[in-house]
């Protein structure tokens, strides 16, 4: 999603974020244009980083950011040399950890990127091997994902402090499972804890089955 904001995130910034986002095919739907202060756009079956770039003029931009750096990032270092503009992308996991990944071509659009941000020392550490290896450069950035704590401080206020709370899509990379496990292992060890998941997903009614095959329809809640 090139020059992807979050809901006044890029007007405190005085910057107007738009997003251009490829049909996922998994039922998203896109964020509203309201919360962003920009346009948002899908792209048409079969449109490629010439139609980006063609979007980008129209728009006005003059940077494009990515997120994962896989498909988006291509599609962003693509469109954003026929605009003649400046790409950053943000590198998560899978997009840099799989097997198949060709690591030449993700060092060359780490190597031609302004900046490269991600979540985590580790793949920060693992991207500069991975550069260092193809005999490339690249400035690589990391940004923890997280929330500022001096504003949203945690406030216990009389609640039980064995409340674990998970927030996140019901699929299987997200590990809920195990979560529901590790309850079970802590109620088995005479351990009180209780679980709250935010989340939904097509592993809703496994998840529930399991919860209820442990015996934790008391202690595990799928909000």
């Amino acid at each position: 999603a090139p020059l992807v904001g979050q809901e006044g995130q890029g007007q405190r910034q005085g910057v107007r974020p738009a997003v251009i986002a490829r049909d996922g095919a998994g039922g998203e739907s896109l964020p509203r244009a309201d919360l962003l202060h920009g346009p948002v756009e899908l792209m048409p079956r079969g449109a490629d980083a010439t139609w980006v770039a063609e979007r980008l003029r129209a728009l006005g931009a003059d940077h494009v950011h990515a997120h994962f750096a896989g498909w988006a990032a291509t599609t962003a270092a693509s469109a954003a040399g026929l605009a003649g503009l400046p790409y950053t992308f943000t590198a998560h996991a899978t997009d840099i950890y799989r097997e198949d990944i060709d690591t030449a071509a993700l060092a060359d659009r780490i190597g031609h990127a302004r900046a490269v941000v991600t979540v985590t020392e580790a793949n920060r550490l693992h991207l500069e091997v991975l550069l260092a290896r193809e005999g490339r450069a690249g400035k690589i950035v990391r940004i923890y994902n997280g929330v500022d704590l001096t504003r949203l401080a945690p406030v216990l206020d009389g609640r039980d402090s064995a409340t674990i709370l998970g927030i996140g899509r019901l699929v299987p990379k997200k590990g809920h499972h195990m979560l529901i496990e590790a309850v079970r292992l802590l109620r088995d060890r005479d351990v009180p804890a209780r679980l709250e998941v935010v989340g939904e997903g097509p592993l809703r009614a496994d998840l529930q089955q399991q919860i209820a095959a442990a015996g934790l329809t008391d202690d595990v809640r799928l909000l």
